[in-house]
């Protein structure tokens, strides 16, 4: 069973941006995630997830939760980011981005899982909701095992459910 825990508030850095990285771990927010998506460039993809990983082991997050936001379900990097960093004894959770079908979702836990290594429970997911599709099947994809938080996408905070 998920752990509640109380989070007011999230800071979100670029993985790849280590004083910024340095800064988060070092700051009074109950929660960090490091981005390997959108504050990434495409060509710094590889560097951010070697930078996330070497964060995670290196700087002092005392009783915060630390996250990595990785790349979408249909990007060719998502497979290798879980696998890379899944067994990292420190990383609480992936967020997940995109979330629209259960059956990727269970796809993401298969890699998870096979990325656990020693630790005793898998890292968690949390679930980004952006899209109108996403929004449609957002019970089904609550009640997924290792589903630990949902987050409302910008175009859903907005008002606007847009596919795509």
């Amino acid at each position: 069973m998920t752990t509640v825990r109380l989070t007011r508030t999230y800071l979100a850095v670029p993985a790849h941006r280590s004083k910024m990285v340095q800064g988060a771990a070092a700051s009074s927010a109950d929660a960090v995630f490091m981005d390997l998506e959108d504050a990434v460039p495409p060509t710094e993809k590889a560097a951010a997830l070697e930078a996330a990983f070497s964060a995670l082991s290196t700087n002092d997050w005392g009783t915060k939760t630390v996250s990595v936001r990785v790349n979408a379900i249909d990007s060719s990097s998502i497979e290798n980011e879980i696998a890379r960093l899944g067994g990292h004894p420190r990383l609480d959770a992936f967020i997940i981005p995109k979330a629209e079908m259960v059956a990727d979702i269970t796809t993401i836990r298969g890699w998870i899982a096979d990325a656990r290594g020693t630790r005793t429970t898998p890292v968690e997911m949390e679930l980004l909701i952006e899209t109108a599709r996403g929004l449609i099947n957002v019970e089904a994809l609550a009640a997924e095992r290792g589903v630990a938080a949902l987050h409302p996408g910008k175009r859903l905070q907005h008002g606007i459910a847009e596919e795509g």
